[in-house]
């Protein structure tokens, strides 16, 4: 609203005019704009959080993925090193097991060595 005081035709100020607008429609459409603008954050924030859990499961599957691809390499070479030992030592292969390898059993402290290379192979 806009208002002016009203002179009579000697200067003094009699009353005020002034012309009024109705600004109803854009308080309701600021509002509007401002409830719009409050969703678009919360929903870009919500897309920021599922890329990042998107990006940390991806990596999580990668290191999993690894640890797979290493598992399977080491009971590969297992297998292989049981089928190499009993090829090329027959049953002669517990004499040398039997032996305490004191170096190798205490420094890991196994004890008994043919007792943790007959674990691995079993």
């Amino acid at each position: 609203m806009n208002k002016l005081p009203r002179h009579d035709a000697h200067g003094a100020i009699i009353g005020t005019f002034g012309l009024n607008r109705d600004i109803t429609g854009a308080k309701e459409l600021g509002a509007a704009l401002d409830q719009t603008h409050s969703k678009l954050v919360d929903a870009s924030r919500r897309a920021g959080l599922a890329e990042i859990a998107t990006s940390m499961l991806h990596n999580v599957g990668n290191v999993l993925n690894s640890l797979d691809v290493s598992a399977s390499l080491i009971a590969t070479g297992l297998r292989h090193f049981k089928a190499g030992v009993e090829r090329d030592l027959g049953n002669r292969w517990h004499f040398f097991l039997d032996n305490r390898w004191g170096w190798a059993a205490g420094a890991v402290g196994l004890g008994n060595y043919s007792d943790f290379v007959c674990g691995i192979l079993a």
